[in-house]
């Protein structure tokens, strides 16, 4: 708060500071001037207060210039960080005084700004002049109060001569004078009590507007010290007065230091005048500050943490956990000033958001980390051409742990946002800069801003501390390139002496680099100076890893190592030995057949992603699983398996940075790597990922799964692996998959071979209320109707073709086996007898074909064909062996007998032949079997060893393992051949909603 009498009070306090005769009139008439127009700025014109307000509540354009709403942002971005333009909450009170209090802290810092805007608007038309250039130097003298030690240390600020007749104008000095006068203007009615009680001073402000009631000074009588007395009535006017103090005092020692520096007879003048310029001045106040009348104590923070304590904590392996990580942080350092440049090298270009330019901007770039011996010690040095740091950043980010983002790079990033792109850096807490001491006791920097950031000021900068506890020491540095380079001098207990033990511990740091780094956004270098080929690892830019990084870990995962019991026999021993061999075989087989599909990369809002697929190059293609053959033939693991399944990975990493201890698992196949890169935070030691929308993340990268897969199977169509890879990659289709003749291979008896039986490939369909819900099945290249199953409203579950019969015979493949079914493919003529079928003609020779649920059969057989005739025509004994003597009088009870035992298979017919031979050929004759063998087929899965043909011929009971023939015939035990069934005879046409209502029908029928 600033009355109209501080300029008075201001120009007051230089007067009393010490004897001033030896100024010039051109000093004296700069010095006066600069007490009454320092603070001008406080009291600016109020349609620009109002513009400013109106803008935070709007953001509308028009209300400030370009460069007036670059400022706003700029000091949001550093001040209020997580405030977002235009102001919400302006319909509460709360977001009014919000809005309120933003805009005058804003004004207030922009005083010194407004102030000089002032005076060169309106001095200008005096004249005569002071001398040529006065206007400026005034502007420079009152803007001076708010510069610090270094600015004033600039040469625009050394004394030189003026005028005519000449004399001397000392800046340097008077901006001394005016900012120690200025923040010694203490006094009551500077803040009269009228103002503390009408005026919304906020709350944390307010006692700041208190301090000036209780404050006094003088000097001492010798003029030696500078006494600063109060007596303080509550803990906040004391910790107010104390502050007001380190101000006083922090002024008093930049001036001490100016003079002990001969700052204030730097410039080109005499040297009588040069002598008169001598500071008199104590460099610290004496202070009297003391709670009022004992009424209260005053300590000093209610928390007082252990600086070094802390700072050790945040530099060291309790938060780390591995000292390895200090690496893994000046890397990142070193990537976020690379992508700080190439942001501001695309916002150069017209296009800037065409993402080539980013590839071809990263391809310009380098990070190079070095290890080399320098002495007697070892280093790391890393070195960037990024954006690099000026004075100010060094001074103000660098050295300042916990630091906000910098407002320039949240301005960089606003303005990339505009043009369609991204900027994005992982610095976030401001403590990477500890976390080199957990592997330095020295670390030096040498930097120079880029150009292209606009801000750098031309110098480069070496910056140089040995330890968190340490000093530093700051200065100009030759280098004539922008970017950066760190060096680290490893401590001497980091690495163990001993021949070989730099090696070591180089190979490990590499090791860790290669799991850590994931994603640069330039080119990196990894590089052993001790070793004769030096480059041990070039990479980048974008995704850094290579299939082979994941190989070991792979192939380690196809089998987990189990531990051995201390004591066991020794053939026991033995036996584990050959197992522990078969299984050491297996995995060096395997990896030695591993291949890698893709990767398919693929780039979010919020992640960037790339997925793998691991299969193997075996004889007969791509496969998905590892199978070890044998002369084509299966060769199953010690643990009885035909293959052995790759573990599916997912690796996250945060920003390009491997966050390690994220356990969620997203890829079902493969390898998947998954950088987020926002809507999510990250850990203070990087980790784990957090506030991360796992269920919407999974979604997307199942997505870049399926593409991935996808393309894998187009890729591998002609493997003889293809159906296998299909199922294990669940690509059947919900409905059907369509098979092309001559593509099916599958494991026939342990051999993989080529399966030619046509079949359709049918899911599972569910029936409410008897209706039947339809689904399509593909049968070889064609589709077709199909019903699987049927729900009465009993509650039972039938197959129609058991429920109404007629349907046709078809082989339907069902999860990972291939198993007949009665399929309708045409409406049924009436109702036939239950479970026949009509078959293929190439297989009107087979009585029946079965599987352990079921057995279908054919309609046009001579004995299904007696039974349809006389339906009615039923055995009546008790046993089965009554049965069997009933049925011999008759042609028709001996077929039902036939159709009604032979699902307990040809071993119950066998046993009738042995027990009774007699009557069993009389069987045989009724039947007709002595003239015309009957024929059968058990079919478990096209698959299996248990599908089988049989046949009856008089009294020989044959049966026939592996039927099938490599072109899909279906060979007898008699040696008779069924061709291949013609696919044209599968495909008839059906009326669906005419099957529908007979089925509807015969189920009201059935009820």
């Amino acid at each position: 708060m600033h009355d109209d009498q501080h300029s008075f009070r201001v120009a007051e306090r230089m007067a009393s500071l010490a004897d001033f005769s030896f100024l010039t009139d051109f000093e004296l008439a700069q010095l006066l001037l600069s007490a009454y127009l320092h603070d001008i700025g406080m009291s600016p014109r109020r349609e620009n207060v109002q513009a400013h307000y109106n803008y935070l509540c709007t953001a509308d354009d028009k209300l400030l210039n370009p460069i007036e709403r670059k400022e706003v942002q700029n000091w949001l971005d550093e001040n209020w960080p997580k405030l977002n333009l235009p102001l919400s909450g302006l319909n509460t009170v709360s977001g009014i005084k919000l809005a309120d209090e933003v805009c005058a802290y804003y004004c207030r810092s922009r005083h010194n700004d407004w102030s000089e805007d002032w005076i060169q608007d309106n001095l200008k038309s005096i004249t005569p002049g002071l001398y040529p250039g006065w206007i400026d130097d005034l502007s420079m003298l009152c803007k001076s109060h708010h510069e610090g030690y270094s600015e004033l240390c600039e040469s625009r600020f050394d004394a030189r001569l003026v005028g005519s007749p000449a004399a001397s104008v000392n800046i340097r000095f008077l901006a001394a004078i005016l900012r120690l006068a200025d923040v010694l203007e203490f006094d009551p009615e500077r803040t009269p009590p009228v103002i503390l009680q009408h005026r919304g001073i906020v709350p944390k402000s307010r006692v700041f507007w208190h301090q000036d009631q209780g404050i006094a000074f003088k000097f001492s009588d010798d003029r030696s010290k500078l006494i600063f007395s109060a007596r303080t009535p509550d803990a906040r006017i004391h910790k107010a007065v104390l502050s007001v103090a380190d101000y006083v005092d922090a002024e008093l020692t930049c001036c001490h230091n100016l003079n002990q520096q001969g700052a204030f007879a730097q410039g080109v003048i005499s040297d009588t005048e040069r002598r008169a310029y001598i500071w008199q001045l104590p460099a610290n106040l004496t202070l009297d500050v003391k709670e009022k009348d004992d009424s209260f104590t005053y300590i000093e923070g209610t928390f007082r943490p252990d600086v070094p304590r802390l700072l050790e904590l945040l530099s060291g392996t309790q938060l780390y956990n591995d000292p390895r990580a200090a690496v893994r942080e000046l890397i990142q350092n070193a990537a976020d000033a690379i992508s700080e440049l190439i942001g501001h090298e695309r916002l150069r270009q017209d296009d800037a958001d065409n993402p080539e330019h980013e590839k071809t901007f990263a391809s310009l770039h380098k990070i190079r980390l070095t290890f080399e011996r320098e002495g007697e010690r070892l280093w790391l040095r890393c070195a960037d051409d990024g954006v690099g740091l000026n004075k100010s950043q060094i001074e103000r980010r660098l050295l300042r742990s916990g630091a906000n983002e910098r407002p320039e790079f949240k301005a960089l990033e606003r303005e990339a946002r505009a043009k369609g792109f991204s900027v994005f850096r992982t610095g976030q807490f401001g403590i990477g800069l500890l976390s080199y001491f957990m592997i330095a006791d020295r670390v030096e920097f040498d930097t120079k801003r880029s150009e292209e950031a606009g801000d750098g000021g031309g110098n480069a900068w070496t910056f140089v501390t040995e330890g968190i506890a340490s000093f530093g020491e700051l200065k100009r540095s030759s280098r004539d390139r922008h970017g950066t380079e760190v060096r680290l001098r490893l401590r001497d207990d980091l690495i163990p002496p001993g021949p070989g033990e730099d090696d070591k511990w180089f190979t490990g740091l590499e090791r860790y680099l290669r799991m850590t780094i994931r994603h640069l956004p330039c080119r990196f270098e990894l590089r052993n100076n001790l070793k004769s080929a030096p480059i041990q690892w070039s990479t980048g830019p974008r995704w850094t890893t290579e299939a082979a990084t994941f190989a070991p870990d792979l192939i380690a995962d196809l089998k987990e190592e189990s531990k051995r019991a201390e004591l066991l026999p020794l053939d026991e021993q033995e036996r584990l030995d050959r197992v522990e061999s078969r299984w050491s075989e297996l995995k060096a087989s395997a990896f030695e057949r591993l291949r890698w599909f893709g990767p398919v990369e693929h780039t979010g809002t919020y992640f960037r992603a790339r997925h793998w697929v691991p299969y193997f190059e075996l004889n007969g293609g791509a496969s998905l699983v590892y199978i070890d053959f044998v002369d084509n033939c299966i060769n199953r693991t010690p643990d009885n398996r035909d293959g052995l399944s790759p573990r599916a990975q997912t690796y996250f990493s945060w920003k390009g940075f491997q966050a390690q201890g994220h356990a969620f698992q997203s890829a079902e196949i493969g390898i998947m790597e998954v950088d987020i890169f926002s809507d999510a935070d990250i850990s203070i030691n990087r980790n784990a990922i957090s506030k991360l929308n796992r269920e919407r993340l999974v979604n997307e990268l199942r997505k870049v799964e399926r593409d991935t897969i996808n393309k894998f199977l187009a890729a591998h169509r002609a493997s003889t692996f293809h159906i296998l890879n299909k199922r294990i990659a669940g690509k059947t289709s919900k409905y059907a998959t369509p098979v092309t003749p001559g593509s099916f291979h599958w494991k026939v008896d342990r051999e993989w071979k080529q399966i030619s039986y046509p079949f359709a490939v049918v899911s599972a369909a569910s029936f409410e209320h008897d209706q039947p819900t339809w689904t399509e099945a593909t049968l070889l290249d064609a589709t077709m109707p199909i019903i699987k199953r049927f729900s009465l409203r009993t509650g039972d579950d039938v197959e129609p073709a058991a429920a109404f019969g007629g349907a046709r015979l078809c082989a339907v493949q069902v999860n990972y086996g291939v198993r007949p079914a009665g399929v309708f493919l045409e409406p049924p003529a009436g109702r036939n007898l239950l479970w026949t079928s009509q078959f293929p003609p190439e297989w009107n020779q087979l009585l029946f074909v079965s599987t352990t649920e079921m057995h279908f059969w054919n309609n046009t057989h001579p004995l299904v064909q007696k039974l349809n005739r006389h339906p009615d025509t039923l055995p009546h004994g008790r046993t089965r062996e009554d049965r069997f003597l009933e049925c011999l009088t008759s042609e028709v009870l001996a077929a039902r007998f036939l159709f009604a035992e032979m699902p307990r298979g040809f071993r119950m017919l066998k046993a009738l032949r042995d027990s009774r031979p007699s009557e069993f050929l009389q069987f045989i004759r009724l039947l007709e079997a002595d003239t015309m063998p009957i024929y059968w087929q058990t079919f478990e899965s096209i698959f299996s060893d248990d599908t089988r043909t049989f046949m009856i011929s008089g009294t020989n009971i044959i049966d026939m393992p592996r039927p099938f023939s490599d072109k899909g015939h279906l060979i007898l035990p008699d040696g008779v051949v069924l061709a291949k069934p013609n696919r044209e005879f599968q495909l008839t046409p059906v009326d669906r909603a005419h099957l529908e209502r007979y089925l509807n029908g015969a189920a009201e029928a059935d009820g």
